[in-house]
C-alpha cells in the first residue's frame, strides 16, 4: 500500500494538489482519502481490494492518467469506515443483553417490537452488537462480569419462563442486574484497536471491552448492524473488517 501511496502522491503533487493523499491503516483494511479542490474522494480498501488495485496498476501503461485512476477508485464498493460505523453508537442507550449459546447480543438505541419465528413479540434495539470473542464489563473500581461467567451457574438463578431458552448463567444474571440498577447506559465513545478489539465507554462510568484471543480466519469476533435495515453488517474477525 505504501508504494501505491507514494506513486499517487507524486502524481498529485505534480498537478499542484495539496495535501495529496492520506492512508489510515486498520485491521484488514486501508482507508484512503484524496483531497483536492473537487469533492474529497474517500475509499475504504480491504486487503483483497488492495491486491486488486495493485494488480490493476501493474497492468496499466507506464504513464497512467490520474483521472483514469481516480475513476477506477470511484468504482470500488462504497463502505462506511469502521470509525463511522462505531460513531453511530455514541449517544445511544444500551438497555438490553440476550444470549444464544455463548454469543452475547447487546441492544442499543430505541426499542422496536419484533415478532420472532415462534410468533412471540420481543423488543430489540435499533443497533445490535453480537459478540463471540472474550469480553468484560467493568466500572471504575473492578470487573463486574465477563465472558468466563458464561460457564458459571448463578447462585440464585431466575426462573426459566421459556422452554426454548438456555439455562441462565452468571453472565446473564450480572448483566441484567447492571441494567436494572443503573441502566439504560449512554454510550460516550467507541474505539476499535488494531487487533480487532473494541472499547465502549458509557457516561455512567462503565466500560465494555471486547478482546479477541484467536487468529483463526473463520472465527468471527463481533459484528455491528441494524436489525431492521438492509445496510450491510460490519463484521470483525481474524481476516479484518468486512461488510456483509
Amino acid at each position: 500500500m505504501t508504494e501505491i501511496t507514494d506513486w499517487l502522491s507524486a502524481k498529485i503533487q505534480r498537478r499542484g494538489w495539496t495535501p495529496p493523499i492520506s492512508v489510515k491503516e486498520g485491521p484488514g483494511f486501508r482507508e484512503v482519502t484524496i483531497r483536492s479542490e473537487n469533492p474529497t474522494l474517500h475509499v475504504i480498501l480491504t486487503e483483497i481490494e488492495t491486491d486488486e488495485l495493485t494488480y490493476w496498476l501493474d497492468h496499466q501503461p507506464r504513464k497512467v492518467d490520474l483521472d483514469a485512476f481516480l475513476d477506477h477508485m470511484r468504482t470500488l464498493p462504497s463502505k462506511p469506515s469502521i470509525n463511522d460505523a462505531l460513531q453511530d453508537l455514541v449517544g445511544q442507550p444500551w438497555w438490553g443483553a440476550t444470549r444464544a449459546a455463548s454469543m452475547i447480543m447487546f441492544s442499543f438505541g430505541p426499542k422496536h417490537e419484533h415478532v420472532d419465528r415462534h410468533g412471540r413479540s420481543i423488543a430489540r434495539g435499533e443497533i445490535a452488537l453480537h459478540v463471540q470473542c472474550p469480553w468484560r464489563l467493568s466500572n471504575k473500581e473492578s470487573v463486574i462480569v465477563g465472558s468466563t461467567d458464561l460457564a458459571r451457574e448463578p447462585e440464585n438463578p431466575p426462573p426459566v419462563t421459556d422452554r426454548g431458552s438456555d439455562p441462565p448463567t452468571q453472565a446473564d444474571v450480572a448483566l441484567a442486574a447492571v441494567l436494572a440498577e443503573s441502566g439504560p447506559l449512554e454510550v460516550s465513545g467507541a474505539v476499535p484497536d488494531a487487533a480487532g478489539g473494541l472499547r465502549i465507554e458509557f457516561r455512567e462510568g462503565f466500560r465494555l471491552e471486547l478482546s479477541p484471543i484467536t487468529a483463526e480466519n473463520d472465527d468471527e469476533y463481533w459484528r455491528l448492524f441494524r436489525p431492521d435495515s438492509d445496510r450491510p453488517h460490519m463484521v470483525v474477525s481474524a481476516r479484518g473488517v468486512e461488510w456483509v
